[in-house]
């Protein structure tokens, strides 16, 4: 059994870490602060950019080899990668779902509230992303 827990803030993290006293797996949820929480004690990170994008793979992956200074650099390009998120925050636009489909992993249309980008938003986004070299692969 574990809990996830998905809010940026790291003490609370920490806390319920402290009262949980290794009966849950601790899990956490917020993808652009991943080692941060490992460092903590998460036992894992519950992420969403993880099939769509190689940051926070290569950042696990790295910190567990024990580079850190590497793994601080891809866990900072995934910040980057999720700093793209809010600027559609205001126009309910599901960005996540768009940008899976960029990597051949079309999973139909958002529900409402949310919409999706329009073909325009979606090509910029994604020539974007790819320059930073953020997203894996085009099939």
């Amino acid at each position: 059994m574990g809990i996830k827990y998905t809010d940026y803030n790291l003490m609370d993290f920490s806390l319920c870490r402290q009262v949980a006293g290794g009966r849950y797996n601790m899990l956490y949820g917020r993808d652009e602060q991943a080692l941060a929480a490992l460092l903590l004690g998460a036992d894992a990170a519950v992420s969403s950019t993880i099939g769509y994008s190689p940051t926070l793979r290569h950042a696990v992956r790295l910190w567990q080899d024990g580079q850190q200074a590497a793994a601080l650099k891809q866990q900072a390009a995934n910040a980057k990668l999720c700093s793209f998120f809010a600027q559609f925050e205001s126009d309910a636009i599901n960005v996540q779902k768009n940008i899976m489909a960029m990597v051949g992993m079309g999973v139909g249309p958002s529900r409402l509230p949310k919409t999706d980008m329009d073909s325009e938003q979606a090509a910029q986004l994604e020539d974007e992303l790819r320059a930073l070299s953020l997203l894996d692969p085009a099939p």
